[in-house]
């Protein structure tokens, strides 16, 4: 029996299974919960923060995890068109020095938004 997280999955992300082997265009899955598309698959994420292999050196505020040393690994996060359904999570994380380029790793453009008086 196939499990109900692959099948949602195959509705909201990019995977191996589904991605032609190769990324797709910005919102051809369905939008999560909030109306956003392609938090997870399609390509992995870069984040600003440092690796690190214990997540208590995390500061609980959501700022990012810096170090003070310019050779330290960063973390890649959500999985891409290449990976698992395991891979493909907002937990997920890979580790990789900055100057790591390949064809399933990407960036976010994101975007501070005030309506009336309230910041999204």
């Amino acid at each position: 029996m196939e499990d109900y997280g692959v099948r949602q999955l195959e509705h909201h992300a990019w995977y191996y299974a589904n991605s032609q082997n190769r990324t797709q265009p910005v919102a051809g899955r369905h939008p999560n919960g909030w109306g956003l598309y392609d938090i997870l698959g399609n390509v992995s994420e870069w984040v600003p923060d440092h690796h690190h292999p214990d997540y208590s050196v995390y500061p609980a505020d959501g700022v990012a995890h810096r170090t003070n040393s310019r050779g330290t690994s960063r973390v890649l996060r959500g999985g891409s068109w290449l990976d698992s359904p395991r891979a493909i999570s907002p937990s997920a994380r890979q580790r990789w020095q900055p100057d790591h380029r390949n064809y399933s790793s990407g960036f976010r453009v994101a975007l501070t938004v005030e309506i009336n008086d309230m910041q999204l």
